[in-house]
């Protein structure tokens, strides 16, 4: 049965680095979006199954027992403006890449009290718990980071956006769940970080989206979710891109190895 996710947002749940008009895509747009590949299937599961089983929330900046709570059918994060705190939470996704436990997020869904106050929560129905976590690493020049939780799971394995120009991609979303697209540009981050790609897509996104994965049809990742951006083309209407960046797997893997020997 498929996990259903009620998310209750008050005034002071933000995402830091996404920039929109009305939080970006409605759950409407989302749901038309992904229409067209309602009966993928990935590896032999439908793909929302495979997104649930690697993808997680991140809850950071709250004690997880004063904002969680657990139904038999539901995840329910409560952010109630009564909580005896003066941190301010934010919520966003995280995409797993090793049976492990390490995730690659957004580096904005982190703050400066993911320390003390950093929570993964995994998507699936039959994994209704929830770890702490811990900051891996945190690029100084990009908006992606690497968290660690305490558990095992599955995970993504990477694929090259460059491949997927111009083909259907897919959003692991948490507002309004999914959303569905195609690749508009591929260009580098920057002349400073050869290892990091910009990916451009037309996939509905919205706040809390920072941080998950876009996916291949194959399901294959191909890139985190930062940010959102508004545009008005020639016809004056209003076009709504998603961001994400892409983390060569030979970097990730190796600030994961230089994790795991300090661990051990």
């Amino acid at each position: 049965m498929r996990f259903f996710i009620n998310i209750f947002i008050v005034h002071f749940l933000f995402c830091t680095g996404c920039q929109s008009l009305d939080n970006g895509a409605t759950s409407e747009e989302k749901s038309s979006s992904i229409q067209k590949i309602k009966s993928l299937r990935i590896q032999g599961i439908p793909y929302e199954h495979f997104i649930d089983q690697r993808s997680a929330f991140i809850v950071n900046g709250q004690d997880i027992h004063q904002i969680l709570s657990i139904a038999p059918n539901q995840l329910n994060i409560a952010v109630k403006e009564s909580l005896d705190s003066d941190i301010q939470p934010n919520i966003g996704s995280a995409a797993a890449i090793t049976r492990d436990g390490y995730y690659l997020t957004a580096a904005h869904v982190l703050n400066e009290h993911s320390a003390e106050h950093l929570w993964l929560i995994p998507r699936h129905v039959s994994n209704r718990r929830y770890s702490k976590a811990r900051v891996v690493w945190i690029s100084e020049k990009a908006d992606i980071a690497i968290v660690k939780a305490k558990y095992r799971t599955a995970f993504y394995q990477f694929g090259n956006p460059k491949w997927y120009k111009n083909f259907t991609v897919i959003v692991a979303g948490l507002f309004g769940g999914n959303s569905s697209g195609s690749i508009l540009e591929v260009n580098k981050y920057s002349s400073k970080r050869p290892d990091i790609l910009k990916v451009v897509h037309t996939s509905p996104i919205t706040k809390g989206d920072s941080g998950g994965a876009l996916l291949s049809k194959k399901g294959e990742l191909i890139g985190i979710n930062y940010k959102l951006e508004k545009t008005i083309n020639s016809y004056g209407l209003s076009l709504v891109r998603g961001h994400a960046l892409f983390l060569s797997p030979e970097k990730v893997f190796q600030i994961i190895q230089n994790d795991r020997l300090k661990i051990h």
